[in-house]
């Protein structure tokens, strides 16, 4: 096999290596390194977890490895092999075929165009990788998260809630970085960065005054398109504790911020965090037989981590009006006035601590 291309990326010590087979696939490397440039690096002599490789080939039909038994099928593709080796057929002559193992995983992802390759490469990447990070305690939470002087704000939005337009006119604030504007990542109580890029629909990124470009469109086969922004290396922060949490609502008045319950969290953390609803974790790629007890930890340490946001952080509502602006401008200035305390100085509920036999009442 002749490579013309090897990548090494490292995820908080996940090493994933990406081998470009032909010279037609250099293309879709070159928008993956644009798209995790943040975990690019240009030497890594540890070996990897993770092996993608990807091939652009007019007959690729020709090269669909045996599909083995049927076992599901997704909007995207049908799901053939029960051990360790499966397949995704995702028609055209687009497929994946995969070895995984408790330790490594491989995917050879072959397509027709620089288009399919690139989209199915796009969403496996960040599959296979939310999975390894899943497994070291990094767990995603599909939400907007922001860091506000040396403190962690997580924003969970629904989906289409406007996360991604509030951090494009965020974006120039000197007082503001980011985690992400989608997938931000929480370990041991902590916010970490996760930047892959702002995408913002058409008509969405025209409505806005943003002082930033472009950097290409992006077609997928069942959402609309989205035109992709870099975030600004210096935009991106360092890791910091989370102290507040704000829960967003849709309403038709002005947007107002309130207090609100760690029950109310939970809840939200639960759907956005533990489930895992909005972020990118592929039927195709998670949801294997040999990964049935591996999926039920990851179920419990996301759990874990979502109760543990839920007790430690302010928690507040935010209902956000259709005015991305206005919503904008009331978060900056609800993050102005309020004096976010420190996680040193948490205490833990009085009917969640313990007493010892003789303490009194």
């Amino acid at each position: 096999m002749n490579l013309t291309q090897i990548l090494k990326f490292d995820f908080y010590g996940i090493i994933v290596e990406v081998r470009v087979t032909n010279q037609s696939a250099q293309a879709v490397s070159e928008l993956l390194i644009e798209d995790f440039s943040f975990f690019l690096r240009e030497s890594i002599h540890r070996p990897s977890q993770i092996t993608i490789e990807l091939e652009v080939s007019s007959d690729a039909k020709k090269k669909i490895p045996s599909k083995g038994i049927p076992l599901f099928k997704t909007k995207m593709c049908s799901v053939f092999g029960l051990g360790r080796r499966r397949l995704c057929d995702y028609g055209n002559g687009a497929f994946v075929s995969a070895r995984n193992s408790r330790m490594v995983r491989f995917l050879k992802i072959v397509g027709p165009n620089n288009e399919e390759l690139y989209e199915i490469a796009f969403t496996a990447f960040l599959s296979v990788v939310g999975e390894a990070l899943d497994s070291h305690g990094y767990h995603r939470v599909h939400a907007l998260g922001l860091k506000k002087g040396n403190e962690g704000v997580l924003i969970v939005l629904p989906q289409g809630g406007g996360k991604s337009a509030m951090s494009a006119l965020l974006h120039e604030n000197s007082d503001i970085s980011f985690f992400s504007d989608e997938s931000p990542l929480i370990c041991g109580g902590r916010l970490f960065p996760f930047p892959i890029r702002l995408a913002l629909h058409p008509e969405v990124a025209r409505s806005l005054d943003i002082g930033m470009s472009p950097t290409r469109l992006f077609q997928r086969r069942l959402f609309l398109p989205k035109l992709l922004y870099n975030f600004k290396k210096e935009k991106i922060a360092s890791d910091a504790s989370v102290s507040t949490i704000l829960i967003g609502r849709k309403s038709k008045g002005e947007p107002i911020i309130r207090r609100a319950t760690v029950f109310t969290a939970f809840c939200s953390l639960w759907k956005s965090m533990v489930v895992g609803v909005g972020n990118a974790q592929m039927a195709e790629h998670m949801l294997r037989l040999d990964a049935i007890p591996r999926l039920i930890k990851i179920s419990f340490l996301r759990a874990h981590q979502a109760f543990r946001l839920a007790l430690r952080s302010e928690i507040y509502i935010f209902e956000v009006a259709f005015d991305a602006k206005r919503n904008s401008d009331k978060l900056v200035s609800f993050l102005n006035s309020k004096a976010t305390p420190s996680p040193n100085n948490f205490r833990y509920p009085k009917f969640l601590i313990l007493k010892k036999p003789g303490d009194g009442n």
